[in-house]
């Protein structure tokens, strides 16, 4: 594996690849382990794989299945419960939150 640049790793014949992502996530999950101000859900969806809120900060984390992250910010606490248990979480995705809160890819 050689180093392209401080967030891109080429491993030999393979494509590069964007860890920069990777080292946010794992940062966040090693820094919430118990935490009562962190709720964390790994939900069944065709489109998202896990949702984490912050109380305190309201900031909710959503991991799709492609493996991309973005946190959404100023989300209630009754918004990711709702999230949580719809039925279609992409679907509630795209009509609650898709565009409606501002982002940051991680």
């Amino acid at each position: 594996m050689r180093i392209i640049n401080k967030n891109v790793q080429k491993v030999k014949g393979k494509k590069p690849v964007n860890v920069s992502g990777l080292v946010a996530k794992n940062k966040l999950k090693n820094s919430v382990q118990n935490n009562p101000n962190i709720l964390h859900s790994k939900v069944i969806s065709n489109n998202l794989s896990e949702v984490w809120y912050n109380k305190k900060t309201h900031v909710m984390l959503i991991t799709f299945n492609t493996g991309r992250s973005y946190s959404y910010f100023g989300v209630s606490l009754m918004r990711y419960e709702k999230l949580i248990i719809a039925p279609s979480k992409g679907s509630y995705f795209v009509s609650n939150i898709k565009g409606k809160y501002r982002f940051k890819e991680m």
